[in-house]
């Protein structure tokens, strides 16, 4: 257990690492799956298409974006919109995309107008191919961003739901005559069939198994296109056929999606895990926990400035008396009766027994040389401590401890060959005997009682394994002896047990955590007065112990919920109710095995609640007692399985956040266990129905006030559940959004996206009316977001038919620029080329007046050929090189290694 980062101990006192807990979490088989982009956007791309597949309609939906963005502020002028796509909101991105549609129709308007014969201002625009590439380069390089793709997928559905409306975004009422009424109805039509086989009749679940599809894939394709429809079509429509979608998403999601989940077991493990990870204290705290000793200004160990003296020391040790546990303790280790066996030996005897189990280990072949390395520590550390009250400057201890090296070699001493090992512990000891008995033990002494000797130890324990860190850490150059070819401080690291925590393992073992932490709180208080301008931070000991408490907050607060919806009023019943649920969830987490459905588990909770001792005597019978444990624990074991990954992927989650999903996917399981349940013959025969609705809208509650405390926290922080993007967490994002849709709370396309579930979904914590979009569109969302791909390069496509929509609108119908047509000055001709001037130089860096050329028409008597001739000069006229060079094949690879890298 001690390779890795240490975050806490188990109840034996053995260091508990971040490996081993990854470890004990059972991989899910469907995280192990590959979205495939083309199935998962499959559903999506096609709505994507038949909604941007009418130039008439598109003419519609150009007039609402262009009236939508009309106000947004633009990004500065030039390519850096290109170039640092980051630096710039989506909303910019849409805007700059917008007016490089109007200046292209605006450019091919000009173009054509410039090619009239007869006009007398007829010219070839010499640098035509590069305008028109760069125009058509900064278009598709905006719509690979998926920002931008994003965020015009999301108004497309939106301005068609408008759209089909009756809403109207053109100024020329002739837009809407009979043909466009009939495209309009088409659409609608094309819409509801999509919807019909797609989502009804369960055509993505069947098509995507048929075509071999994974069920990640299926399920990202469901998901995304359930929510497109429902912007598209409405609350009404989709509620008409709410039962539908839950039973057909409930069998597949039952049937292929579970036993593909891990177990319980894991689930709770990747919580705590999660909550660990996220504690909300700085990060010299994270990165220290499971130590005992303090943190000073982010490092585990400074020098104290304290001089070595000590004021009656060795007569306070001498007057603590050994107990007879602590005597037992050194008789069983085989020392010699000629150590003393007085308070010195006793208050620094685990100490140094601790080390002696570091440098031999705790086998029974080498109980003779702990025995002799404990023995002569604590016979040369008697004098020393005497010293200490005289004082002695480190270069003083310096020499005493190689006089003593030296010593033990000439007198051929059992322990010469451990002589470095035997000063570098006299060392530690020392030091932190002088940190001890200055400090810490200062305010121990009780009038009557005198020290209490296993206080003592702690404390003593303490100071020597804080000041060998500090011997560890090499920031004692006079204190780290040297023997030829022997780093010392390297030897520290393994008498004082620093590697792994095992010095702090070995103190929880013997004094446990509950003595330990009021010992280490006052160790810092002491530190503080020491050194009254650092910053000195109470350790985190036990990661693991905080962990566990907010998981416990969860299941107690679900459990009281859960007994409020059953007995109301009755406080006392609700009291006992709730204490057993949360007994029963926790034996629950343990029983459900990789592949285990929810029917396996729920037929477990059946039994474990009739036979567990579960229930009492009161205002609700015994079964239906039972029958709430079983349902509601099942719920909310089911729950914790659904977002098992997403935790798992969480870096900014809080304690809070964590709560919130839990809660809201045990609630929102009950659709689940209606599922599951009604297709199992009833476990409790004879009792009447239990009041579902009541318990269900108190846990639901329960968890809409989480997802607050959440949302208000995260924005708070800025932090969010980056990682809850999984697809298990599925049935609540479903769920949720027939709910809302049924209540009535999502009449809009905007709204259909709102709210702390289907936000972090995608990724985002929301605070306020968000739209698909903006769960897509930011960088650091981006990151988390299973969608981002669908949305990007030439493998989202939705991207594909976005740019193939717009390429379907009439350059010359978009924004009414034919009157250029009528243009018969020059004078005219020249004001609207810097007017076209203006805006390209704006958006693409070229320009047009100074690269004009009389065109070449054929003379009348040429015929046909002539004209093919003419047309081909004009063409072969043309700069075959640019005028204002532009990379934008670096530029886009660039881009599209960025988006790939965020996602």
């Amino acid at each position: 257990m001690t390779s890795g980062r240490v975050v806490g101990y188990d109840e034996k006192g053995n260091p508990i690492t971040e490996d081993w807990l990854k470890s004990q979490i059972q991989p899910s088989k469907l995280e192990q799956q590959k979205v495939d982009s083309v199935e998962a956007s499959k559903s999506m791309s096609e709505l994507i298409g038949k909604v941007t597949g009418s130039e008439r309609i598109n003419k519609e939906f150009f007039a609402y974006l262009d009236g939508k963005y009309s106000g947004v502020v633009r990004a500065p002028d030039g390519m850096d919109i290109y170039q640092n796509p980051q630096n710039y909101s989506a909303e910019q991105k849409v805007a700059r995309y917008i007016d490089l549609l109007k200046v292209k129709s605006q450019f091919e308007a000009y173009r054509d107008a410039r090619q009239q014969e007869n006009t007398g201002n007829s010219k070839t625009i010499l640098n035509e191919p590069e305008v028109l590439k760069d125009i058509q380069q900064g278009m598709e390089t905006l719509l690979e961003d998926p920002a931008v793709s994003g965020l015009l997928a999301s108004e497309y559905l939106q301005g068609t739901r408008e759209i089909l409306e009756g809403k109207r975004f053109q100024d020329d009422e002739a837009q809407y005559d009979q043909a466009y009424t009939d495209a309009v109805e088409k659409l609608r039509t094309d819409i509801n069939a999509q919807f019909k086989a797609d989502i009804l009749d369960g055509g993505i679940f069947n098509g995507g198994a048929a075509r071999g599809a994974n069920e990640l894939s299926i399920l990202t394709n469901y998901n995304s296109a359930l929510k497109a429809f429902g912007s598209v079509l409405g609350a009404a429509e989709i509620e008409k056929h709410q039962d539908v979608i839950n039973n057909s998403y409930n069998e597949f999601y039952t049937s292929k999606i579970e036993p593909l989940l891990p177990d319980s077991s894991s689930s709770y493990t990747s919580m705590l895990l999660a909550s660990i990870q996220n504690l909300n204290v700085p990060e010299a705290l994270k990165l220290n926990m499971g130590m005992m000793t303090p943190i000073i200004d982010g490092k585990t160990h400074v020098d104290l400035g304290l001089d070595l003296k000590t004021s009656g020391l060795a007569d306070k040790l001498a007057g603590i008396k050994m107990n007879p546990e602590t005597l037992a303790e050194l008789r069983a280790l085989g020392v010699s009766a000629n150590l003393a066996q007085d308070g010195l030996t006793a208050t620094f005897l685990p100490s140094v027994i601790q080390m002696a189990n570091s440098v031999f280990g705790a086998g029974e072949a080498e109980k003779t040389k702990r025995a002799q390395f404990t023995e002569t520590v604590l016979q040369e550390l008697r004098p020393l401590i005497g010293r200490l009250d005289t004082g002695m400057t480190a270069m003083d201890l310096n020499g005493a401890l190689e006089r003593v090296r030296l010593s033990l070699k000439m007198r051929n001493n059992p322990m010469a060959a451990y002589a470095n090992e035997v000063t570098t512990a006299l060392n530690g000891l020392v030091r932190g005997a002088n940190l001890t008995g200055n400090h810490l033990m200062m305010g121990t002494y009780g009038a009557g009682t005198g020290y209490d000797l296993a206080k003592t130890q702690a404390l003593m324990s303490l100071g020597v394994g804080y000041e060998g860190r500090g011997l560890s850490a090499g920031n004692d150059p006079q204190g780290s002896l040297r023997d030829t070819g022997t780093d010392n401080s390297a030897l520290a690291k393994k008498i004082f047990g620093t590697e792994g925590r095992q010095w702090e393992a070995g103190l929880i073992k013997r004094y446990g955590i509950a003595t330990l932490e009021p010992l280490s709180s006052k160790m810092a208080d002491d530190i503080q007065a020491i050194l009254p301008n650092s910053t000195v931070q109470k350790p985190i000991i036990d990661g693991v112990a905080h962990g566990r408490k907010a998981i416990d907050n969860i299941v107690e607060t679900y459990a009281t919920a859960v007994a409020k919806g059953l007995y109301g009023q009755d406080a006392e019943g609700v009291k006992q109710f709730s204490t057993n649920m949360v007994r029963m969830m926790y034996n629950m987490w343990g029983m459900n095995k990789p592949g285990g459905s929810m029917q396996k588990l729920f037929a477990t909770a059946t039994q474990l609640a009739q036979s567990g001792g579960y229930t009492f005597k009161g205002s609700i019978s015994v079964e239906e007692q039972q029958k709430a444990l079983a349902k509601m624990g099942t719920m909310f074991i089911s729950g914790t399985r659904t977002i098992h990954g997403s935790v798992m992927l969480g870096q900014g989650s809080t304690p809070e956040g964590i709560a919130s999903h839990v809660l809201t996917a045990a609630a929102t399981s009950g659709h689940l266990m209606d599922f599951v349940s009604s297709k199992m013959s009833p476990a409790f025969k004879g009792s009447r129905p239990l009041s579902d609705k009541a318990i269900l809208l108190s846990a639901g509650l329960v968890a809409d006030h989480a997802k607050e405390v959440a949302r208000v926290g995260l924005a708070k922080g800025g932090s969010m559940m980056g990682g809850l993007v999984d697809i298990a967490w599925l049935p609540v994002d479903i769920f949720t959004f027939v709910q809302g849709l049924k209540a009535g709370r999502l009449d809009t396309a905007e709204k259909i996206f709102h709210g702390i579930i289907i936000g972090t979904d995608i990724g985002v914590a929301v605070d306020g009316a968000i739209s698909l979009t903006r769960a897509l569109v930011p960088a650091a969302i981006l990151k988390a977001s299973r969608f981002a791909t669908l949305f990007m390069g030439t493998s989202g496509a939705i991207m594909a038919s976005l740019g193939a929509a717009f390429n379907l609108v009439n350059a010359m119908a978009l924004v009414g620029l034919a009157i250029w047509q009528n243009f018969k000055t020059e004078q005219a001709f020249d004001r609207a080329g810097d007017r076209l001037d203006e805006n390209l130089l704006k958006y693409t860096n070229n320009t047009t007046n100074d690269y004009l050329q009389e065109f070449p028409f054929a003379p009348i008597w040429s015929g046909k050929k002539g004209e093919e001739e003419a047309w081909q000069k004009h063409l072969d006229s043309m700069y075959k090189h640019d005028i204002t060079p532009f990379d934008w094949a670096a530029v886009r690879d660039a881009n599209r290694k960025r988006f790939e890298a965020a996602a």
